[in-house]
């Protein structure tokens, strides 16, 4: 049987979770032409943002595979209450389209390339950013001051909005310190065939030393319990000193650099692990650090589970 769809225009925004495309065009044709035809689609009602997320995922992702980059964009534009995929779709936006970033036009938004500068995707950038701000903050561990943390260092700064502008500033600064860097051993940033920090190994690894980054800067600058005030008590320069060391690993893009060959999970967690192997030698108090910062986060930062 046939029934008529209305839809309030100053109701809430809902998601089609198949069939976009034929309604997009239907809205494009001749009311003479639009008033005959039937069109079928599939949407839900009064879903919570998690459940139309899986069901997006389900229809579109698994049944029909499409770009991880579009997913991403899809989830954070339309999730009627705001989440994590929402905040880092705004981050990796700004990355994009501020010219004062390094990464300005550098990204490939919605997994599709515009120009020649594009090289980093979407969606690697928000699953590589979401381990920084991940709501599963369990117990964190000692280990030993060469070995990669995995804190989620940026959830301090997410769960307190009034401190979330923090977060793409500090990757912004961290970027410009990493610019600076290849400076002095003659590699333009720009020049992105010349080096691997703007593919995919390179940018990877950057991001996975972020953690031992971030919790080597707030101990240096007695900022533990203060973190929201890191990007105003600290410079640019502050953190190009603490990553100095990392002109002594070969960043050129060349046939014989072992890094320029791939782009693997394991190529990026070996080229992260050099980095801050090379890093930490100048830091003799990293291991007090990390004991330091890491009792607060577990006292301050993991959600106990209630009794």
């Amino acid at each position: 049987f046939k029934n008529n769809l209305y839809i309030p225009k100053n109701g809430k925004p809902f998601l089609i979770i198949d069939g976009q495309h034929r309604v997009e065009v239907c809205g494009k044709l001749p009311p003479n032409i639009k008033n005959e035809m039937e069109l079928i689609f599939t949407f839900i009602n009064n879903a919570d943002p998690s459940t139309q997320a899986q069901l997006f995922t389900t229809i579109n992702y698994e049944a029909r595979r499409v770009s991880k980059s579009y997913l991403y964009h899809i989830l954070g534009e339309f999730n009627i209450e705001y989440s994590e995929y929402t905040f880092l779709h705004e981050i990796v936006k700004l990355l994009n389209e501020v010219a004062a970033s390094p990464l300005y036009d550098r990204v490939k938004m919605l997994g599709k390339s515009v120009n020649t500068k594009n090289s980093l995707s979407q969606a690697f950038l928000v699953e590589l950013f979401y381990l920084l701000i991940c709501t599963k903050c369990k117990e964190v561990k000692l280990l030993n001051e060469t070995a990669l943390l995995k804190i989620p260092v940026f959830r301090y700064h997410y769960v307190n909005k009034d401190y979330r502008k923090a977060i793409p500033k500090f990757i912004i600064m961290y970027l410009h310190a990493m610019k600076n860097l290849l400076k002095r051993v003659d590699i333009e940033w720009e020049d992105k065939d010349s080096h691997i920090l703007l593919k995919t190994v390179g940018m990877g690894a950057a991001i996975n030393i972020i953690p031992n980054i971030y919790v080597s800067l707030v101990c240096q600058y007695n900022l533990i319990g203060s973190q929201h005030l890191i990007t105003e008590k600290l410079t640019i320069k502050n953190i190009e000193d603490l990553l100095k060391n990392i002109t002594k690993v070969n960043l050129k893009n060349e046939p014989q650099n072992e890094y320029s060959k791939g782009s693997s999970q394991g190529q990026v967690r070996k080229l992260a692990e050099k980095l801050w192997k090379e890093i930490v030698v100048e830091i003799p108090t990293f291991g007090e650090s990390q004991k330091a910062y890491i009792n607060w986060f577990n006292a301050s930062v993991v959600e106990k589970k209630q009794t």
